[in-house]
């Protein structure tokens, strides 16, 4: 607290003795912000605000399903790109009779440069895309605002055409192009089956019918071969045997109604066994009947085997129908299975195709909007002629100025103080000598 009593007062007496510089430095620099404004230019800007209400229309990234909506950065620099082109800063030369002060190539390509940094564009978040344009003259700022927002609607307007058309185009290509595979698929499934009518006139199922059936007619005529194949065994067995072991019950295991000479046979071996019972075997008939028998029976297994062979050559076509038979019911199969995925692919296609046609007519709809895109950009503020300018800014300078004044002539202050020689106290003294007389402050 004694230190603080301490330092106020000399602070005061610092402040005191060099009050004209910490005077004079502020107001020195005063009139140099002074000067600097009349040296400098003003200048004048104009705002023109245009509301782009881009969520009523379809968008044909929406259509394509290729993402969502752009973000508010991507919406600026796409909007800055179309401002800040060099077409449309020429455009705005031409427009403005800057050209009356270019002389050569380089100072037009300077003065596009030069445009380029006197515009300014921002997007609120109410989609609200604000041009501002900067010039000496208030009314060329003004009709630099509205050339810069005419253009930019008319731009927009152009490119969302275009858009537009060019998606309805695509669309219609695409259209045209699955409807052509769609075609394409169906004549070829057409053909397919025409194909395989005319190949295979019966269907599966009766195929498979008839594989049925020839499968039970060689079923049956293996059985008959094997059953003939076993009763000329028999008849072998029968005519092998001696004349003094003859017998002939083994005969009589043979259908007779079923084996050629079968009723011949049936009646000589009745009679045999007739006349067996009532007479021995020197019996003279008994001895015919016995060479008949064996006569009768060594015919028949020829004859057998010539019905084996005409069964086996009938086996043979049956087993060769039954060959082609499968055969068709693996080309109908193959038929079938390429037909069903041609079919498969033909909804796929048509599938494609409906959607298709639904996004073009979605592309149509957003083209019938597009031709009327001018009012979904609207001019919500009009450029007007700035009454003040907005550069240079006089009073951020003067009190700028009178501020620098302030800190450089304290800090002249704190030099003068610093370099000063002069004894006002005792603590100035540097040597320890006694002290005489005392002068008054008024006196320094």
């Amino acid at each position: 607290m004694d230190t603080t009593r301490e330092i106020i007062p000399e602070i005061k007496g610092v402040v005191r003795r060099r009050r004209l510089l910490l005077i004079i430095t502020p107001v020195f620099f005063l009139l140099l912000s002074f000067g600097a404004l009349e040296f400098i230019e003003p200048k004048y800007d104009s705002t023109i605000s245009i509301l782009i209400d881009d969520d009523e229309a379809i968008s044909p990234q929406l259509i394509y399903d290729m993402g969502n909506n752009p973000a508010e950065n991507n919406q600026l620099e796409a909007y800055d790109n179309i401002i800040y082109s060099r077409s449309t800063i020429e455009m705005l030369i031409d427009s403005l009779a800057y050209e009356d002060s270019i002389l050569t190539i380089n100072s037009r390509k300077q003065m596009v440069a030069d445009l380029r940094k006197r515009i300014d564009t921002d997007l609120s978040v109410n989609d609200t895309y604000e041009i501002t344009f900067v010039d000496r003259d208030p009314v060329r700022a003004r009709n630099g605002a509205r050339v810069l927002g005419n253009h930019f609607i008319n731009t927009k307007i152009q490119r969302q055409q275009r858009k537009t058309s060019e998606t309805v185009e695509f669309f219609t290509t695409k259209l045209n192009e699955l409807e052509a595979i769609v075609d394409q698929q169906r004549e070829q499934v057409l053909s397919s089956t025409t194909d395989r009518m005319r190949e295979l006139p019966i269907d599966a199922g009766v195929m498979q019918s008839r594989l049925r059936d020839i499968d039970s007619q060689i079923d049956e005529l293996d059985w008959r071969i094997d059953q003939e194949e076993n009763r000329i065994t028999m008849l072998n067995n029968f005519l092998e045997q001696s004349s003094e072991d003859f017998n002939v019950q083994s005969l009589y295991r043979l259908p007779m109604e079923e084996i050629p000479y079968g009723g011949e046979l049936s009646g000589l071996l009745t009679e045999y066994e007739d006349l067996n019972q009532q007479f021995t075997e020197s019996y003279p008939r008994l001895r015919t009947l016995r060479s008949q028998i064996t006569e009768v029976a060594r015919r028949i297994p020829a004859t057998m085997e010539s019905n084996i062979a005409d069964r086996r050559r009938q086996l043979n076509d049956l087993r060769t129908q039954r060959d082609t038979v499968i055969e068709n019911m693996e080309q109908s199969f193959v038929a079938t299975q390429r037909t069903n995925s041609r079919q498969s692919n033909i909804e796929v296609y048509q599938e494609l195709y409906n959607d298709m046609k639904l996004k073009l007519e979605q592309a149509r709809m957003e083209q019938d909007i597009s031709d009327q895109a001018a009012s979904m950009l609207m001019v919500i503020d009009e450029p007007l002629v700035a009454e003040e300018p907005s550069s240079p800014n006089s009073t951020l300078i003067l009190g700028s100025g009178l501020i620098l004044g302030i800190i450089i002539g304290g800090f002249f202050m704190g030099i003068a103080e610093a370099l000063d020689s002069t004894i006002r106290s005792e603590e100035d003294l540097q040597f320890n000598k006694p002290i005489i007389a005392y002068l008054s402050d008024e006196k320094l």
